[in-house]
């Protein structure tokens, strides 16, 4: 992790990603290049619903733009994203430690595709079913008793 336990000197301040920031694209965050700085950077970490240390597969540092990509997708042969998991709905801590230099936080907004909640006719249920990109859905039942239950494992038919 860190070689250097002296990290004084001020890293740039890193811009969210606010076009795409989706689950269907790379999250592009950005900052004024600093080549030294971008050049010592040793880890990448991603706090949502888990703590995660970024893999060198999960993004590449674009030194001389001042750019970092997150692959939070990945694109099959005819252009469909997979969406990756690495960045969550919601608000996404990432932590950047480069060698020398103080760690630098960004809050990264995703949101999520397409959120639809269905009551039933007796207010007992909600049912939320999120599209978290185009081959991934996510589905809940919240309830406010046991009458309802989902077998494991569920199918959901798409018509």
């Amino acid at each position: 992790m860190y070689k250097n336990k002296l990290n004084t000197i001020e890293p740039p301040i890193i811009n969210p990603d606010n076009n795409d920031n989706d689950m269907e694209h790379y999250i592009v965050l950005t900052f004024i290049p600093n080549v030294d700085w971008s050049k010592n950077i040793e880890d990448i970490l991603v706090e949502n619903s888990i703590k995660r240390q970024l893999q060198s597969h999960d993004f590449k540092i674009y030194h001389e733009e001042g750019k970092i990509i997150i692959y939070n997708v990945k694109f099959q042969e005819n252009g469909a994203p997979i969406y990756q998991d690495i960045l969550q709905p919601g608000n996404n801590t990432i932590s950047i430690i480069s060698n020398g230099y103080k760690i630098v936080k960004v809050v990264q907004y995703i949101k999520a595709i397409q959120v639809i909640e269905v009551k039933n006719g007796h207010g007992k249920a909600i049912t939320r079913i999120e599209d978290r990109g185009k081959q991934n859905l996510y589905c809940k039942v919240i309830s406010d008793s046991n009458k309802y239950n989902i077998d494991t494992p569920g199918k959901i038919k798409i018509l």
